[in-house]
């Protein structure tokens, strides 16, 4: 979520070095100093940088991965009533999936949530939707994508 915090003073400062990586594997070269410390805890583990509590706050301040994005195919297509859908994420983050209508009209949220990277699977019941062809849309982060999918009585 986004909001302003009632503050007054510096919580923090940030200097970060470069960094080294490639697709190839090739080790990422990381070196941050943060002040002042009294309530700050940065954790470096595998290519992410976070801060892991600024006076019981988290923020993800830089992760690389190779790990992508992706909506796969639902199986089945077209499908009655249950279909299910699969998508892999490639960071943790706030995540929702909903299925809308031909006309562009939510008709059901799957999930609204906190996800972690890597695959997901859920299931849709549409018993209660009719015939027609619907959309699923997953966004989490900046990244979203949207399919069609057909429901067949």
């Amino acid at each position: 979520g986004a909001g302003v915090l009632p503050a007054s003073g510096e919580v923090a400062r940030l200097r970060m070095s470069g960094f080294i990586g490639d697709s190839l594997g090739t080790e990422i070269m990381l070196a941050a100093n943060m002040e002042p410390s009294d309530c700050l805890e940065l954790s470096s583990i595998g290519g992410r940088i976070e801060v892991d509590s600024i006076c019981g706050l988290s923020l993800r301040l830089m992760e690389v991965g190779s790990s992508g994005y992706a909506l796969l195919p639902n199986v089945p297509n077209p499908f009655n009533p249950m279909t299910e859908f699969r998508f892999v994420l490639g960071l943790s983050g706030w995540t929702i999936v909903e299925i809308s209508d031909s006309r562009g009209e939510v008709v059901e949220r799957l999930i609204e949530q906190e996800l972690p990277a890597g695959e997901h699977h859920l299931w849709w019941d549409a018993s209660r939707e009719s015939s027609g062809v619907y959309y699923c849309r997953v966004v989490s982060g900046d990244w979203q994508s949207q399919q069609a999918i057909v429901v067949v009585k």
